[in-house]
């Protein structure tokens, strides 16, 4: 199984199905990230039978994983924590 977590939120965790997993303050998201400085739908998060990527969507202020931005697509690294 396979789960992404929001560090800057905590403990908000989420199993990652295949195919698309939304992320972003709107409730339609799957992930959903309550901070008035994110945007209703900020990324997208695709898993795949081989891989785990990430995708920007469009937002101003952009999206980063690891302290650096998002640009196309970005293959996920697994954590150990």
């Amino acid at each position: 199984m396979l789960r992404l977590q929001s560090q800057a939120e905590g403990s908000i965790t989420i199993d990652l199905e295949q195919g698309r997993t939304s992320v972003g303050r709107d409730p339609s998201n799957d992930l959903i990230l309550e901070d008035d400085r994110i945007s209703g739908l900020r990324a997208a998060v695709f898993l795949a039978a081989d891989r785990v990527e990430i995708v920007d969507l469009g937002r101003s202020d952009g999206t980063e994983v690891d302290g650096k931005a998002v640009s196309g697509r970005l293959t996920l690294k697994p954590s150990q924590t």
